[in-house]
C-alpha cells in the first residue's frame, strides 16, 4: 500500500470568505483549476459559520476586513468549534499592520491581496503539502496503533485461551459429577477425579477402555435413563447420565462428553422425606383420631358439669375431666416434639408485659399449690415491654413450676427473675425430692424420668422438660438445673433480655382482666373519630357503634375543632398523621381553646417517642393500629358510661346506631350449619347449639320464669343447628336454606372426612352456593396450610382446634352472628346494606374481625390501588412529602385489614423518608407496589 500517493490524490476542502464578490470570483477561479482543491465560498461571517458546520474545510482563506465581523473574530470562532477546531486558517488582506492580529487569532499565515496569482497558488500548494503530510503522519500513526492493538489482541486471545484451558481443566478436576471424554470409537480419553472416586477405578484402568466398562443394564436399556454405574468393587451406583457431543457441529465424529450425576444422596433424602412425610401423616392421623373423641368427652363433660349431680357423680366427672385433660396434654406434647424435630416450630417475637405474665402464672399456682408456700420474687417492675414469645416463655415456666409443685409435698416453691449481662434469668426453686447426678445427665431427654417409680407415683411422661429445653434453645437461651436428693432442685431458664420501645401501661394487667370479663358490656356516649383514611373511618366507627357508642367522623384536626365547637363529645379518638391539620396539632389546638374532652391518640407508629409526642400535646391515652378491641373496650369503660339495658349478644332490640341484622327476624334462634363425620362430635354440637333441656334443668327454668314473671317458652333458643355427617349433605342443606332466603351465617366444617368430599372441598362447594357464608375449619391434626386454604376460599375463614369446649364454639358462633349483616356506614349514616363477616389473615395465625365485610374490603382494595398510583408518581417526581403521606396511610390500613407484610414495607419506607435515607426508596417502593399488585390480582 502506497499511503502517501493515496493521500496526494485526496482533495483538500477550501472555504474562501470575502465580502467582495470580485475577490471571491478571482480567487475561487484560481483555486478551482486544481482538481485537488474542493472550493466553497462565503460572503460574511454568519454565512461562513453555517457553511463550515457541514462542509468541514481543511483550509479557510478569510478576508480580514468584513462588515459583519473581521477575519480575526471569525478565526477565533471557527477554532473554538469542536467541528472546525483543527482547520488551518490563512488571512487575506491588503494591510500589513493586521498580520500580528491575524497570527494572534490563530491564523497560520497571512497572504496579501497584491501578491501575484502564482505566488498565491504556490503558498496554497505549500499548505496543501503540509495537510497531506499531516494526513500521512496521522495515517501512519493510526496504522502503527492498529498493528499494536492487533498484536496485543492476539496475545490477549492466546492468554485467554490458555486461561480458558486452565479453567476448563480446573472445572474438570473440581466438578462434583463424574465426567469422561470418549473418542469416535467410544474409548475413554479423559476422566476426572470425581468419576474415579465414584467408580473406584484407577485412571489407568479406564483410559483406552470402552465406556461400557462403567455401565450396567446396557442390554435391557432403552436409553440413558436406564443405565447405572458399575463400580470396581462390584456395587451398582444409581446415577443420571447425560451425553453431549464434544463439538456440537461435528457430532457425527463420535466424540462425546459423558456426565454422571450420583443420585445416592438424592434418593436417601427422598427416602428420608418420605419417611418424614409418613411420620407427619401418622401424627396427623393419630392427632385426629385422639382429639376427635376427646372433643366429645371434654365437651360433654363440660355440659354435664352444669347439671344437677350427686356427690359421687361429681367425683366421677372430676376424674373423667382430669383424665381427658391429661390425655390432651400428652397429645399436645407429642405434637410439639414432632414440630420441633421437623423444624416447623415457629417462635414469635413481639412485645409482652413480663409482670402481667408472672401475675397470671402466680394466680394459677396459688390455686394449684394448695398446702405449699408459693412465692414470686420480682425486682422493680419493668418500665418497657420486653421482646420475645410470651406464650412459650409461659409454657416453660408453667412446666417447671408444675414439676416443682408435683415433686414437693411440703415446703416452698419459689419463682424469681433477674437481669444479668443482657440475659433474662428465671429461677424455679423447690424443696422437694431432688435428683441424683445420674438422673440429671439424662433429664432433658424425651420420655425420661428418674425411674419407673416416679411415673407410677407422680404420673407424667417425661416430655415436658425435653420440650422446655428445646423451646429455650429456639429462643436463644438454655436451661440449667442444680439438684440434690431430698433437698430440692433449682431450674434456671436463661433467655436474651431485649427491651422494646413501648412503655408498660399502668395497671395493664387489671385493665386486661376487666376487659376480658366485660366482653358483652355496652356503653353510652358521644364519640368523635378523627381519621383521614376512609376505609378505617368505616371500620372503626362500625366497631365503636357495635359497642354502643354514637360516632361522629372528622377527616382531620381542623374539622375536629369545628365539630367540638358545634356539640359536646364524651371522648375523642385522634389519628396522628393527617392532611390539613395532623393529630398532634389538632390535640394541641383543642387543649389551647380549653377543650377538656378526653383524647386518645391513634397511630400505627409504635416508637416510644410517638407516644410521648401525643401525651406532650395533651392526649389522655394511646392506642396502636390495628386497634385491639380488648384495649378499646378498656378505653370506653374508662371514659364512657355503661349501658345496663343493652348488652351485646343478649338484647333482642335493634341498635339505633347499627345496621339491622339480616335474619328472618331480629331475634334468635340463629341458624348454624355443622358438617362432621364423627357422631359423638355431632352430638356435642347438638348439645351446644340446640340440645334438649334436661328434666331437672327444665323444672328450674320453669320455676325461675314463674318467680320473675317471665313467659314460659321452652322452645326459645339462641341457635338452631343443622347437622350433616358428610360434605355432600351439608352442601345440599346450605343450598336449600339459601334458596328459601334463610342462609346460614356460619358453617363449622371438619377438615378431615372420608373420601368423597373432604373439608376443603366442602367449604369450596359451600362458597359456590353462598359466597357470603363464613367458614370455621375444625381440625385435630397438624398438616393444615392456612395460606393454601386462604388462596382456595378467600376471606371469611377461621380455624378451631379439636378438642373444643361448648363455650368456645358458642363464642365463635356469637362472634359471627354479631358481625353478620353489619354493612359499612358513612359519617352521614347513608344507605345501610346487609353484609357478611370478613376474616383478616396474618402470615401465621388467622385473625377474625367480623366487622370487615366484603363491601368494606372492596373499598380497601380501591383505596390501596389509588395509593399505589400515588407512590409511582411521587417517586418519579421525587415528591418525598407526598410519598411519605401515601405510605403512612397504607401502613395503618394494611395492618388493620390483615396485610401485615405490606404494612411493614410501608413502615420501613416512612422511616427512611423521615430519616432522609433515600437510597433504597426506589427498591422498597417497587416491592410495595408489587405486593399491592399481588393482592389486587388475587
Amino acid at each position: 500500500m502506497n499511503t502517501p500517493q493515496a493521500l496526494e490524490v485526496s482533495p483538500i476542502r477550501i472555504m474562501l470568505v470575502d465580502d467582495s464578490a470580485t475577490v471571491r470570483r478571482t480567487y475561487s477561479e484560481l483555486l478551482s483549476k486544481n482538481p485537488l482543491y474542493e472550493v466553497r465560498v462565503a460572503s460574511n461571517m454568519d454565512e461562513a459559520l453555517e457553511l463550515a458546520e457541514h462542509f468541514l474545510p481543511d483550509l479557510c482563506i478569510i478576508d480580514y476586513y468584513m462588515p459583519q465581523g473581521n477575519g480575526d473574530v471569525l478565526t477565533r470562532t471557527l477554532l473554538a468549534q469542536p467541528a472546525t477546531c483543527k482547520t488551518l486558517v490563512v488571512i487575506l488582506t491588503e494591510q500589513s499592520e493586521v498580520e500580528e492580529l491575524a497570527l494572534a487569532a490563530g491564523a497560520m499565515d497571512v497572504i496579501y491581496k497584491d501578491e501575484p496569482a502564482q505566488t498565491f497558488l504556490h503558498r496554497i500548494a505549500v499548505i496543501q503539502n503540509y495537510i497531506n503530510n499531516l494526513r500521512a503522519l496521522i495515517f501512519s500513526a493510526r496504522q502503527t496503533v492498529e498493528q499494536e492493538q492487533r498484536r496485543e489482541q492476539m496475545q490477549r486471545q492466546k492468554q485467554e485461551s490458555q486461561l480458558r484451558q486452565q479453567w476448563l481443566e480446573s472445572i474438570l478436576q473440581s466438578i462434583p459429577d463424574g465426567l469422561c471424554v470418549t473418542d469416535a470409537g467410544g474409548s475413554i480419553e479423559r476422566v476426572n477425579p470425581a468419576l474415579l472416586e465414584m467408580s473406584g477405578y484407577l485412571q489407568s484402568e479406564l483410559i483406552g477402555k470402552g465406556v461400557e466398562l462403567l455401565l450396567v443394564n446396557i442390554e435391557g436399556s432403552t436409553g440413558l435413563e436406564d443405565l447405572q454405574v458399575g463400580c470396581a468393587d462390584g456395587s451398582i451406583l444409581p446415577v443420571s447420565i447425560t451425553r453431549t457431543p464434544l463439538e456440537p457441529t461435528h457430532a457425527a465424529h463420535g466424540e462425546y462428553v459423558w456426565v454422571f450425576h450420583d443420585l445416592s444422596e438424592l434418593l436417601s433424602a427422598e427416602q428420608a422425606h418420605q419417611s418424614s412425610k409418613a411420620k407427619d401423616e401418622f401424627l396427623a392421623s393419630m392427632s385426629h383420631e385422639l382429639r376427635t373423641p376427646l372433643t366429645s368427652i371434654i365437651g360433654n363433660a363440660e355440659i354435664l358439669a352444669g347439671t344437677t349431680l350427686t356427690e359421687d357423680q361429681q367425683s366421677l366427672l372430676g376424674f373423667m375431666r382430669s383424665s381427658s385433660k391429661g390425655l390432651l396434654a400428652l397429645v399436645n406434647d407429642i405434637l410439639d416434639i414432632s414440630k420441633i424435630e421437623a423444624g416447623k416450630f415457629e417462635i414469635d417475637d413481639a412485645p409482652y408485659d413480663l409482670d402481667v405474665l408472672l401475675e397470671e402464672i402466680e394466680r394459677m399456682f396459688i390455686v394449684h399449690g394448695m398446702g405449699l408456700v408459693f412465692e414470686v420474687n420480682r425486682p422493680q417492675p419493668q418500665q418497657h415491654l420486653l421482646l420475645g414469645d410470651a406464650k412459650r416463655i409461659g409454657q416453660i415456666l408453667i412446666n417447671l413450676l408444675g414439676n416443682a409443685v408435683k415433686f414437693t409435698s411440703q415446703g416452698k416453691v419459689t419463682l424469681s427473675y433477674w437481669v444479668e449481662e443482657n440475659m433474662l434469668n428465671f429461677s424455679v426453686r423447690d424443696s422437694g425430692i431432688g435428683m441424683s447426678p445420674e438422673v440429671l445427665q439424662r433429664l432433658f431427654q424425651p420420655f425420661e424420668q428418674a425411674d419407673s417409680s416416679i411415673s407410677r407415683r407422680f404420673g407424667g411422661t417425661g416430655l415436658g422438660l425435653h420440650i422446655s429445653g428445646s423451646l429455650a434453645v429456639l429462643m436463644g437461651g438454655d436451661i440449667h438445673v442444680y439438684s440434690q436428693q431430698e433437698k430440692g432442685s433449682e431450674f434456671i431458664l436463661k433467655l436474651p433480655y431485649r427491651e422494646s420501645d413501648v412503655q408498660v401501661e399502668a395497671n395493664s394487667a387489671q385493665q386486661s382482666d376487666d376487659s376480658l370479663s366485660d366482653l358483652n358490656q355496652s356503653f353510652m356516649g358521644e364519640v368523635l373519630l378523627v381519621e383521614d383514611t376512609l376505609e378505617l373511618q368505616l371500620l372503626q366507627s362500625r366497631i365503636l357503634r357495635t359497642m354502643g357508642a354514637t360516632v361522629t367522623i372528622a377527616n382531620n384536626g381542623e374539622e375536629a375543632l369545628e365539630k367540638t365547637l358545634q356539640q359536646h363529645f364524651d371522648l375523642i379518638f385522634m389519628d396522628m398523621q393527617m392532611p390539613v391539620m395532623d393529630g398532634l396539632e389538632g390535640t394541641k389546638t383543642l387543649r389551647s381553646v380549653g377543650n377538656e374532652t378526653p383524647i386518645v391518640g391513634l397511630t400505627a407508629n409504635v416508637m416510644q417517642r410517638h407516644r410521648e409526642q401525643f401525651f406532650d400535646a395533651g392526649a389522655d391515652g394511646f392506642l396502636q393500629k390495628p386497634i385491639d378491641t380488648v384495649k378499646l373496650r378498656g378505653v370506653l369503660k374508662k371514659y364512657l358510661k355503661s349501658n345496663p339495658r343493652k348488652q351485646q349478644g343478649s338484647s333482642t332490640q335493634p341498635d339505633a346506631e347499627s345496621p339491622p341484622v339480616v335474619t328472618q327476624s331480629d331475634t334468635p334462634p340463629y341458624p348454624i350449619l355443622v358438617i362432621d363425620d364423627e357422631q359423638s362430635v355431632l352430638e356435642l354440637y347438638q348439645s351446644a347449639f340446640g340440645g334438649d333441656v334436661g328434666e331437672a334443668d327444665e323444672t328450674v327454668e320453669i320455676l325461675e320464669g314463674l318467680i320473675e314473671g317471665k313467659p314460659i317458652n321452652k322452645a326459645e333458643k339462641e341457635f338452631t343447628v343443622t347437622i350433616a355427617d358428610q360434605g355432600k349433605t351439608g352442601v345440599q342443606f346450605a343450598r336449600q336454606a339459601f334458596q328459601q332466603g334463610l342462609p346460614f351465617p356460619v358453617a363449622f366444617i371438619d377438615m378431615r372426612m372420608p373420601p368423597g368430599m373432604d373439608g376443603l372441598e366442602t367449604a369450596k362447594a359451600l362458597r359456590e352456593v353462598d359466597q357470603q357464608i363464613s367458614i370455621v375449619i375444625v381440625t385435630a391434626y397438624l398438616d393444615v396450610d392456612p395460606k393454601k386454604i386462604h388462596q382456595e376460599l378467600g376471606r371469611g375463614v377461621f380455624y378451631m382446634n379439636k378438642p373444643f369446649g361448648v363455650q368456645e364454639v358458642q363464642q365463635i358462633a356469637r362472634m359471627f352472628i354479631r358481625g353478620w349483616g353489619k354493612g359499612p356506614q358513612t359519617a352521614d349514616q347513608e344507605e345501610k346494606k346487609p353484609e357478611q363477616p370478613h376474616v383478616a389473615q396474618t402470615a401465621t395465625t388467622p385473625v377474625v374481625d367480623p366487622m370487615i365485610d366484603d363491601e368494606l374490603m372492596e373499598l380497601f382494595y380501591e383505596r390501596i390501588a389509588e395509593h399505589s398510583k400515588v407512590i409511582r408518581a411521587a417517586l418519579a417526581q421525587e415528591d418525598w412529602a407526598e410519598l411519605r403521606m401515601a405510605v403512612h396511610t397504607i401502613k395503618g390500613s394494611a395492618a388493620t385489614f390483615g396485610f401485615f407484610e405490606i404494612g411493614e414495607i410501608a413502615k420501613e419506607m416512612q422511616q427512611q423518608i423521615t430519616n432522609g435515607e433515600l437510597e433504597q426508596l426506589p427498591d422498597l417502593a417497587m416491592r410495595l407496589v408489587g405486593e399491592i399488585d399481588k393482592i389486587l390480582l388475587d
